[in-house]
């Protein structure tokens, strides 16, 4: 089940229940329809360099969403890895990153 716990203009996030896969992410809803689910390794979470070890990793993903949301035209799901993240950031365009179905 998804659970809606942000909310910023006309954009909500719903955190996505994924107990048995390898990410955590968060559905972002424009207008109420579903524009982007930005997914984060959970071994991003675990990796010293990529900074998200002591950060609530909902928090981050919502916030690092909310910085490109306006850049999607479509829907899209995307997967950022350790590979992807340094010191907290997201160092790629979101283009560069995983794109899953």
């Amino acid at each position: 089940m998804n659970e809606k716990v942000y909310k910023k203009g006309d954009i909500e996030g719903l955190i996505a229940d994924c107990p048995r896969e390898d990410y955590e992410a968060i559905a972002f809803l424009k207008d109420g329809s579903k524009s982007m689910e930005l997914r984060v390794a959970r071994t991003a979470k675990q990796n010293e360099p990529c900074g998200l070890a002591k950060k609530n990793i909902h928090d981050w993903i919502w916030e690092s969403g909310l910085k490109i949301i306006d850049e999607i035209r479509e829907p899209k799901i995307l997967l950022a890895t350790s590979y992807d993240i340094e010191n907290g950031v997201i160092k790629r365009h979101w283009e560069e990153l995983v794109k899953e179905n």
